[in-house]
């Protein structure tokens, strides 16, 4: 049975399932007179899975007869105006229609709580499901926290760190300043000590012509002092000679 719309049939034997809405255009009367009529005829009665409530007409009755004149909208008495008794085949052919659909509707029944069952345990396996992806997301969102956090100190770590090579850079750069300025004086003080040598040579140069002009003049003192000492000597052995001796020496070329 389609229950999606309340102009929906279903037929199953002799009777068809009719909202009343449907059975009160049939017979012509009104929705309510329609659902009166089926109290009273003890039609069984379905709720349907829209929530509309549908009845098992005899198909015999699910048309208006033209011997229902008093069958009009919002009179409830001419309902019964011209019914006619069903026979006894036509009982048991309900009965029978009746033990048919209360089989199929405990069948659908029973369906129905095994998907229902079912559809539970899903839904509790989704909640379970739920639950552990709220705790794993917690313990993401937990994770990611203390990944920010350690993030977070790893930058000031970093920044800290720069700042500590851009120190260290500086004290080097003013270090390579200084040496560059001590390699400059060095340099300075390797060419005033070239020039100092250069100074010195030419002095112990003309230290050492000195000291050879000096011993030159030692050497002509002395061999002067020895000259005038030889002098000296002839002229003492000079004066000890008489002055016959001296002519005699002289005679003879002494």
């Amino acid at each position: 049975m389609d229950d999606t719309s309340d102009i929906t049939r279903s037929v199953t034997g002799d009777i068809t399932w009719m909202t009343y809405a449907d059975l009160g255009r049939a017979r012509g009367i009104t929705a309510a007179s329609a659902k009166r009529l089926a109290i009273r005829r003890h039609w069984r009665r379905h709720q349907g899975n829209d929530g509309t409530a549908r009845v098992a007409v005899p198909v015999t009755e699910a048309t208006r007869r033209e011997t229902d004149a008093g069958d009009i909208p919002g009179e409830d008495a001419s309902d019964d105006t011209g019914d006619v008794t069903p026979s006894e085949s036509a009982f048991a052919a309900i009965r029978a229609a009746h033990a048919g659909e209360t089989a199929a509707l405990r069948e659908r029944a029973d369906a129905a709580e095994r998907a229902r069952g079912e559809a539970q345990a899903l839904a509790d396996q989704a909640i379970a499901q739920v639950a552990d992806l709220s705790s794993r997301i917690e313990e993401a969102i937990a994770i990611a926290d203390r990944a920010t956090s350690l993030a977070a100190d790893a930058n000031a770590r970093a920044e800290r760190a720069e700042a500590a090579i851009a120190g260290e850079r500086k004290r080097a750069d003013e270090a390579r300043a200084t040496t560059e300025r001590a390699q400059e004086d060095l340099a300075d003080e390797r060419r005033r000590a070239v020039s100092l040598e250069r100074d010195v040579a030419a002095h112990l140069s003309m230290a050492a012509e000195v000291v050879g002009e000096l011993d030159a003049a030692r050497q002509r003192a002395r061999e002067a002092e020895k000259a005038a000492k030889q002098l000296r000597q002839a002229e003492t052995e000079r004066r000890g000679q008489g002055r016959w001796a001296r002519l005699r020496a002289a005679w003879r070329g002494e």
